[in-house]
């Protein structure tokens, strides 16, 4: 089996934000709770906890494709 290298992608490129989880992003750096993030857009508090979910989840994509980019480690 041949395995071919692959082009550097920059993980950035991988990872997209929809409107609402840039939104909640940022409003929880200005150090917002959960609860006032909803206020503040017009949103469930369960709403808000599904896109902090979200941001978990693509946060936590992110560095594992970092990490292969950093190790060489390529998908067959």
């Amino acid at each position: 089996m041949i395995h071919m290298s692959l082009p550097a992608i920059e993980t950035q490129d991988l990872i997209q934000l929809t409107a609402h989880e840039m939104s909640v992003q940022y409003y929880q750096e200005q150090g917002l709770t959960s609860i006032e993030i909803s206020s503040m857009l017009n949103l469930s508090p369960l709403t808000i906890a599904f896109y902090e979910m979200t941001l978990k989840r693509k946060e936590a994509f992110k560095k594992c494709a970092n990490l292969d980019i950093m190790t060489g480690i390529q998908p067959r």
